[in-house]
């Protein structure tokens, strides 16, 4: 069984998507997928996400699916039936982590700063989120983080984009980046599903 970090590492970029219905999050799903980037994160934060998480789960579609915004251990506990792959969060908290520990849910947590890093690893965990990535001049302090904790793996979000990408992917301390431009609202919203191809296409890893 390949662990989540390992997937993400091979795939290089997580999409970021808010969910708006059920129906869009599964050809978007279908779509990453056919194109080269078979890994998608639904943030918890509208009423559909939930089902979009539990519609995709259930289908065929042989995708990495992860549950973002989850910043509580009901969440994860809801998540943890369901199935997802893994959870991701914004921030970090012990009770989360015990919570994902407990339950052997993965969990890529929310880091900003060195005590965030150091709880995390207090917990065995070494793969985490940067975020929010625009905001804390992260290309810096991914690189001054490096030194300190070169065990240390991060998911820069929050601020990556086309502009930036390749910037991040060359330290040695990021193994994945994550964002929303890969499949923004209004290209779902209007089923334009060829543009997120093509965008899938520019920016997977080349193989």
């Amino acid at each position: 069984m390949i662990l989540f970090n390992e997937q993400l590492k091979q795939i290089g970029i997580l999409p970021v998507v808010t969910a708006d219905t059920v129906e869009n999050m599964l050809r978007l799903a279908e779509t990453l997928t056919a194109n080269g980037i078979p890994c998608i994160e639904i943030t918890c934060r509208t009423p559909s996400a939930i089902d979009a998480i539990k519609a995709i789960k259930a289908s065929d579609v042989d995708i990495l699916l992860a549950a973002g915004t989850v910043t509580n251990t009901k969440l994860l506990a809801q998540m943890a039936t369901i199935g997802v792959d893994f959870v991701v969060s914004p921030g970090t908290t012990s009770a989360l982590l015990q919570a994902a520990t407990e339950s052997k849910l993965p969990i890529l947590p929310g880091v900003s700063s060195a005590s965030d890093i150091m709880l995390c690893m207090d917990h065995g965990i070494k793969y985490m989120k940067l975020f929010p990535a625009g905001a804390i001049n992260a290309l810096a302090l991914l690189k001054s983080f490096y030194p300190p904790f070169p065990e240390a793996q991060f998911c820069p979000t929050g601020g990556v984009n086309e502009g930036n990408l390749q910037a991040f992917r060359q330290l040695p301390n990021v193994f994945c980046v994550g964002g929303s431009w890969l499949a923004p609202e209004h290209h779902i919203a209007n089923n334009e599903w060829d543009i997120i191809a093509q965008l899938c296409q520019n920016n997977r890893v080349a193989t």
